[in-house]
């Protein structure tokens, strides 16, 4: 079976062209309920292609992006200036007090451990330093998930093993406020602050769809596809969404001190 850092390794430009449109405004909303950026040494731990790390960058943190998956953290380097890792969110190989602060967006979701990467994110970071986390809520949705995955469906594409996995069993680890917090607590957190928030995405329908077929569950299988048939699936897909409403995320929130 495909592993969770293959599957991500093997999308790492698709995601970068699609996914991190949307995630882009995701992850400024979880900054903006941090602390001052500029001059901080901060973990963007599961960094990916930078989207975080990105925004870190640009505020003046001195970020140190940690991934798994390597071929993510190859886009993120030559997108921005940012130390890369490759790592295990539930061992980071960092040492203890190393930063001022570790972002982990959208990662938790994707742990069997969660508490785990939230002890170590504690670890790494100096007492009174910030650790903050977002996930997707369980109750998100938008109709552009099951358009696409429909489209798909109809020209052969299964759902993977390990997506199947990942959504059963690990991403009700950590999907809700309450989860969270109890997550924080348990990795000896302090000052938990965990909630459900909203977040409009001012995406065009391209980018809704861009960011649905670029995920590493549905971009193989795109890319696998016919040039002929990938236009046909494009077209169908934008007639399709023209009239979707606007999209809307609910996200589980957590900000957090290190004692």
């Amino acid at each position: 079976m495909t592993t969770l850092r293959e599957a991500y390794d093997s999308s790492a430009i698709a995601w970068g062209d699609g996914p991190d449109r949307v995630f882009g405004t995701l992850a400024e909303a979880l900054l903006a309920r941090g602390p001052r950026w500029a001059g901080l040494r901060v973990v963007d731990v599961g960094a990916g292609t930078g989207t975080a790390t990105r925004r870190l960058a640009a505020a003046g943190a001195q970020v140190v992006a940690v991934d798994v998956a390597s071929e993510m953290l190859a886009v993120a380097g030559a997108r921005c200036a940012c130390t890369s890792v490759v790592g295990d969110a539930c061992a980071l190989p960092l040492q203890n007090d190393a930063a001022g602060a570790a972002v982990l967006g959208f990662v938790l979701n994707h742990l069997s451990r969660p508490e785990a990467a939230l002890r170590e994110a504690a670890r790494v970071v100096r007492p009174g330093g910030w650790v903050l986390a977002s996930t997707w809520s369980r109750e998100d949705a938008h109709p552009v998930r099951e358009l696409v995955q429909q489209a798909l469906l109809d020209r052969g594409w299964q759902v993977p093993e390990w997506y199947q996995t990942l959504k059963k069993a690990t991403t009700p680890l950590s999907d809700t406020a309450v989860a969270l917090g109890r997550l924080a607590r348990s990795a000896g957190l302090a000052e938990v602050d965990t909630s459900e928030v909203t977040i409009p995405v001012p995406a065009p329908a391209g980018d809704l769809l861009g960011w649905r077929l670029g995920m590493p569950h549905t971009a193989p299988f795109v890319d696998a596809l016919a040039p002929a048939e990938q236009r046909r699936l494009w077209q169908e897909l934008q007639d399709a969404a023209a009239p979707l409403p606007p999209l809307v995320c609910r996200l589980s929130v957590l900000v957090s001190r290190v004692s």
